[in-house]
């Protein structure tokens, strides 16, 4: 399953001699899925089924956003690498995962605190 964007750059395929645009996933679909659908059911269930500490279902928003962009930008055409050999999507959403872990451990720690 894949899409043919028109206006992409066309390869050559060297056993047919064919010139044309490259089919592609269509990660803009993947991601709207991963990064809107399924986030936003995650969320809602936690708010509303889990008593949990202020500011955790916050942290743990941006970690589940950073993993599911981790995963998306597997599907999208890639750009310069940085360091190891990541995609700058997924060096960048690394950070939110470290965000949404200081997160989530700061809100339990909180919520176990003595008022």
């Amino acid at each position: 399953y894949a899409v043919i964007f028109p206006d992409s750059p066309a390869s050559y395929d060297t056993a047919s001699g064919y010139y044309g645009p490259e089919p592609r996933h269509a990660s803009q679909l993947y991601e709207a899925a991963l990064e809107g659908a399924l986030l936003l059911a995650y969320t809602q269930w936690r708010f509303w089924r889990c008593r949990t500490p202020a500011g955790q279902i916050g942290g743990e928003f941006l970690l589940g956003y950073g993993v599911v962009r981790i995963i998306g930008e597997i599907f999208r055409e890639p750009d310069a690498p940085l360091i190891f050999n990541l995609s700058r999507g997924q060096f960048y959403s690394l950070f939110l995962v470290a965000a949404g872990a200081l997160v989530i451990l700061l809100a339990r720690r909180r919520d176990l605190s003595p008022a």
